[in-house]
């Protein structure tokens, strides 16, 4: 004799299926608590705080005064970056994308 469990929606739910509102809201961690988790996330940080440190430190022998500016480098690789992208936004919404795929 087959057991009835019920509608199709409480079936779902009783195997660890979430509902379709809860799907769109998924759960954010701290960076904080990433970090604690992950040695080579924490790791990473390290580094990068200890390079920020060292570019305050470490005289630099530039041929232009802009190269001297600390942390110039880091903000010019950025701003190229998030130029780069928006152009490439552009681009798309004027010329548009086939969809033959």
């Amino acid at each position: 004799m087959k057991k009835n469990s019920g509608s199709k929606k409480n079936n779902r739910e009783s195997k660890g299926h979430q509902p379709e509102k809860n799907k769109q809201k998924a759960e954010k961690k701290p960076l904080l608590t990433i970090a604690k988790e992950n040695p080579y996330v924490t790791g990473f940080f390290v580094i990068l705080g200890v390079l920020l440190i060292l570019d305050f430190m470490i005289h630099k022998h530039e041929t232009i005064s802009i190269g001297n500016v600390p942390e110039f480098y880091a903000v010019y690789g950025f701003v190229s970056a998030a130029v780069l992208i928006f152009s490439a936004k552009a681009l798309r919404a004027l010329f548009g994308q086939s969809k033959k795929r």
